[in-house]
């Protein structure tokens, strides 16, 4: 907390400058610091040595984050991102990159989430792209998509109020709106 390097971090530093945030999280007994720099995803260990080498280079787009899912069980565990067309890349920890195609492609500064907008127990992709909101089921079925009068500059806003209503905020800036759309994609 006084910005002291923790004896024994090892890292050496990343290829390119670090563009997502660094998140640690910990699965089972092990911990876990992941970040990417655009073209490389880093999983390394407290230490900064890299604890899950994948031999693929993931050209991600520049605004979403890490999202990790299933964290209490190791075997299903994964991180999820997306490319700079909207590709869905799920990497597990024991070093397997999925790609998963939906039906639209998207601009290389969309914005991605990954959380449960429907309230049925399993997360959704939620993609900003523009003016144009949509969120997938991990089925790849479109739950919904909503259209905004401008494009959107900020990454939307994910509420839970309580099991069944989930909303994501939206803001317009040039309107100088706020949205607040329901899991069915209703304002």
């Amino acid at each position: 907390k006084d910005g002291t390097i923790i004896n024994g971090w090892q890292f050496e530093g990343s290829e390119y400058p670090v563009m997502h945030p660094v998140k640690h999280f910990r699965i089972g007994t092990k911990d876990y610091i992941v970040f990417g720099d655009g073209r490389n995803t880093y999983i390394l260990n407290r230490r900064g040595d890299v604890r899950v080498p994948l031999d693929k280079i993931i050209i991600s787009s520049p605004n979403n984050n890490y999202q990790v899912e299933d964290k209490n069980v190791p075997e299903k565990s994964r991180i999820v991102i997306t490319d700079t067309i909207g590709k869905i890349i799920s990497i597990y920890f024991d070093g397997r990159i999925v790609e998963s195609i939906l039906d639209s492609k998207f601009r290389s500064d969309h914005f991605f989430d990954f959380k449960d907008v429907d309230a049925v127990g399993q997360r959704d992709y939620i993609f900003l792209d523009g003016n144009v909101l949509s969120v997938y089921r991990q089925d790849k079925s479109k739950i919904f998509s909503y259209e905004f009068r401008n494009s959107i500059d900020h990454e939307p806003i994910y509420f839970r109020f309580s099991y069944s209503d989930r909303k994501l905020g939206i803001t317009d800036k040039k309107e100088g709106s706020i949205y607040l759309i329901n899991n069915n994609g209703s304002v």
